[in-house]
């Protein structure tokens, strides 16, 4: 058994957010030997965006992706996903248009949350500055409203999309090292991620360990943070890696970390795609 992870299911191209073209990313993974890697570029959304996908451009996407499948079948599987974003106001819009029907899989993920008083929704993956302006505008400075209307937030995305993957879990604690909008220690917060992970595992999605926030900062930011792999790991929910990558140099950023991270949390596996199912692949 292979002791590096060979597959990626969480990217970002030109036409999200990310800064790489589809070729440099299966360039990469030629390279390092990859034995499947999947697109998921930001879904689109019926408000404007700077990072989401133009609707726009979503056919020529999936069909520049289906080429792809065609040219590199005998060398590389790749996959035709998105990552959704939740938001309550507009879900139903949101799916539509993502038209997830015509994918492989797609990741779910909760950024935004409410409206900023100009009546623009308000992203938590956003800069310091903004996120302080929606966490002042919105809930108050109250950060248990906060972190409770984010796991809601998943709670509803779990219950009304099912995504195979969820997302970057504990994304709402992405500043708390700058200072303390909330405390993740307290009782009430891990109440309510073990909801969320209650939920995950009645309906037997995975969660993916990003570890986007580990290679990019120097805190090492785990999504999610290891008291909730570990918790995953007794439920036995199961769980894909991904970095998260918006660079070609980063498509397997992490990986090696990854596995001692999970290893340490009591995983015995991660989960892989092979032939469009989902399949099992041990840990050592």
């Amino acid at each position: 058994m292979t002791a590096k992870l060979l597959f990626n299911y969480h990217s970002h191209t030109q036409l999200s957010d990310g800064k790489a073209v589809f070729s440099d990313y299966i360039e990469e993974a030629l390279s390092q030997g990859f034995n499947s890697i999947g697109f998921s570029d930001h879904a689109p959304v019926p408000f404007p965006s700077s990072w989401n996908m133009n609707h726009d451009n979503l056919a020529a996407y999936l069909q520049h992706i289906n080429d792809l499948k065609i040219a590199y079948s005998d060398r590389l599987q790749i996959y035709a996903g998105l990552e959704v974003d939740y938001f309550q106001p507009y879900h139903d819009q949101i799916y539509a248009m993502a038209g997830v029907d015509k994918l492989d899989y797609y990741i779910g993920s909760v950024h935004y949350l409410d409206f900023l008083h100009e009546g623009q929704p308000w992203c938590i993956d956003t800069s310091r500055d903004e996120f302080e302006t929606g966490f002042n505008q919105i809930f108050h400075g109250d950060g248990r409203l906060l972190y409770r209307r984010y796991y809601e937030a998943v709670l509803q995305m779990i219950e009304t999309w099912k995504p195979p993957v969820i997302g970057h879990l504990d994304k709402i604690k992405m500043y708390n090292h700058i200072r303390p909008f909330f405390d993740d220690h307290e009782p009430a917060y891990r109440d309510a991620v073990m909801q969320v992970l209650e939920l995950i595992k009645q309906y037997d999605l995975f969660i993916e360990l990003n570890m986007r926030g580990f290679y990019k900062h120097p805190e090492r930011f785990l999504y999610p943070g290891k008291w909730i792999l570990r918790e995953a790991s007794r439920m036995g929910i199961r769980l894909i890696v991904s970095s998260d990558c918006h660079r070609r140099e980063e498509l397997s950023a992490g990986f090696s970390e990854a596995l001692q991270i999970l290893k340490e949390a009591n995983f015995r596996s991660v989960w892989f795609l092979n032939n469009k199912q989902w399949h099992e692949w041990p840990l050592e």
